[in-house]
């Protein structure tokens, strides 16, 4: 039985809009070791919009992107992305996820497909669904945060009824959760 794109979309904003604002904790909490990424930022020597466009260089659509430490301890970044434009297909998209270290300025990712773990494909269907809303990319409200502190996540997500973009920044020092109106790009 091949499932509706209105389905699945339905079935993705309802699932948002029933977890509400208790899904902004969670994915903090996946941004593993927050304060350790801060401490770590200053030494990067590359930026999340930096990822961002390596990913689009190699043809793929960025759906959510955000820096981590690895279990050694290492700064790494991970961007989800799609092989296809944001407006095609959810069912039928491949779906990837580039993920490696930060080594001397260097982002070396891994380019793995994203398909044997179902929490990360339901929630890459969900933003790339949501991408489908808007004519901004990540980069595009990456580089609008980015006057107000280093991006260390970006992601779509719906909140309280409203599709936004929800960006992480350094606040110096501190994590600070910022949204952006995923249609308009506007800060909210």
């Amino acid at each position: 039985m091949r499932i509706s794109r209105a389905f699945v979309f339905v079935a993705i904003v309802a699932a948002g809009l029933s977890s509400g604002t208790a899904f902004a904790a969670e994915d903090l909490a996946n941004v593993r070791n927050l304060e350790q990424v801060i401490q770590r930022l200053d030494n990067a020597g590359v930026s999340l919009a930096q990822a961002l466009r390596s990913v689009e260089r190699e043809g793929g659509t960025p759906i959510r992107a955000n820096f981590f430490v690895n279990d050694e301890g290492n700064l790494g970044l991970s961007v989800y992305a799609t092989d296809r434009g944001a407006g095609d297909n959810v069912e039928t998209a491949v779906l990837r996820e580039y993920r490696g270290g930060i080594d001397g300025g260097n982002w070396n990712p891994d380019n793995d497909r994203i398909q044997d773990r179902p929490n990360a494909v339901m929630r890459a269907v969900e933003h790339q669904t949501l991408m489908q809303l808007t004519q901004h990319s990540l980069r595009d409200i990456v580089a609008r945060a980015a006057e107000d502190g280093t991006v260390l996540w970006i992601q779509p997500r719906v909140i309280d009824g409203r599709a936004v973009f929800e960006v992480g920044l350094d606040d110096r020092g501190r994590a600070n959760t910022r949204y952006y109106d995923l249609v308009d790009g506007d800060r909210l």
